[in-house]
């Protein structure tokens, strides 16, 4: 693949020199440069690797990771992207090249904060939003990779350590018909969202898209140690015998056990009862929205639940101190709380399905007097 780069502005100082430069990269490694030679040419390559957004070791030559050195860059004609034997991509904005490269890094690791309609981009509606990123999506494979080279695209139908952000019908449906243009796989990661939580058996039946293959555990084996991966006949069977297995394989006692706990799960009276519990946890969470200026946003899909703590509500900027001080405080109490969002400034609420109404707002109750107590002490 080569990587171009027109009028590239590069310097620490107020006299930035200008370049243009042409790589060709082959899995990673840079194996041509076309352009400047001498001590410049390793800034330029760290130039390009920084408006890219390349993470550590993605980007080499002559052995050396290209990433590693802070380079202050710019580049007016922004980086084209041209696979061998097709036609030269059009050309992008640095603010494009960023917010696309962040994306897609994003994308991998699930911890960005796609589709969030509590913070859109500033001037759009949560419906522009959404079809900014899917416009966005869809351009990736123009601008960033070539549809050719993906062979799998894995979501979490439901973001857990991303902050409990439900994926967007659409967004979900653009991405199933991406895979089937392409010949993409569709994975839907329903390790946490799963087994029957959001009050469907897999989070991603809100959506009413079939994924190809699902990743499965946690809950599975109600405490016995066992995951699964399961998906259409034509992808599981490509594979020879024990082709697809992992860390917890090849136990008959966990395996039934995961039989008989997806009776429970599977069934109309547990996932009642999961929507059921979400709605006494929404309905409390939704009131401290408006007791406590600290908790900006409250999010649930059946039993998923989480709060999210904020500076300001009109800023939104992320309060990483609240949760930590409020989990302290909640442990000294009685109740065993952890953090997730992409800050990590948000409490996530996983209580037992089976638990008791009473029980559930026994607990519902010490947490918000933590929080009540964290809200008291800064005076607001």
């Amino acid at each position: 693949m080569l990587l171009e780069a027109r009028n590239l502005h590069i310097g620490y100082g107020d006299a930035p020199a200008v370049w243009d430069v042409s790589l060709e990269v082959d899995g990673g490694e840079i194996v041509a440069v076309i352009g400047p030679n001498g001590a410049g040419k390793t800034t330029l390559i760290n130039a390009i690797a920084g408006l890219l957004r390349c993470r550590r070791g993605e980007l080499r030559f002559d052995g050396a990771d290209m990433t590693r050195i802070n380079a202050h860059a710019y580049c007016s004609h922004g980086i084209a992207l041209v696979p061998e034997g097709r036609r030269l991509f059009a050309k992008m904005s640095v603010e494009e090249n960023l917010e696309l490269g962040c994306y897609l890094r994003s994308a991998r690791t699930a911890r960005k904060e796609v589709e969030r309609s509590f913070r859109t981009r500033n001037g759009m509606s949560e419906e522009e939003y959404l079809q900014w990123c899917i416009k966005n999506l869809e351009h990736a494979f123009i601008a960033q990779v070539d549809p050719e080279s993906v062979a799998a695209i894995i979501i979490e139908p439901v973001l857990g350590e991303g902050g409990f952000i439900q994926m967007p019908t659409a967004f979900m449906q653009k991405i199933r018909e991406l895979c089937d243009k392409h010949g993409i796989v569709m994975i839907a990661d329903e390790i946490q969202s799963g087994s029957g939580r959001t009050g469907k058996l897999f989070a991603i039946e809100h959506t009413g898209v079939v994924p190809d293959v699902m990743t499965i555990a946690k809950s599975l084996g109600a405490g016995m140690p066992v995951s699964a991966v399961v998906g259409k006949a034509e992808i599981m069977d490509c594979t020879h015998l024990g082709g697809v297995g992992g860390t917890y394989g090849g136990s008959p006692v966990a395996a039934v056990a995961a039989i008989e706990a997806l009776k429970i799960l599977s069934s109309k009276e547990f996932l009642d009862r999961s929507t059921h519990v979400g709605n006494l946890i929404k309905s409390t969470l939704d009131s401290w929205k408006e007791k406590f200026a600290m908790v900006g946003d409250v999010r649930a899909t059946g039993a998923m639940c989480i709060v999210e703590f904020v500076k300001d509500k009109n800023s939104k900027e992320p309060d990483m101190e609240i949760p930590l001080e409020v989990l302290k405080d909640a442990v000294a109490h009685g109740i065993i709380l952890i953090r997730a969002g992409l800050y990590s400034n948000c409490i996530r609420l996983l209580p037992p399905i089976v638990m008791t109404d009473e029980q559930l707002h026994e607990g519902l109750q010490v947490l918000e007097d933590a929080i009540a107590r964290a809200h008291e002490k800064r005076g607001k």
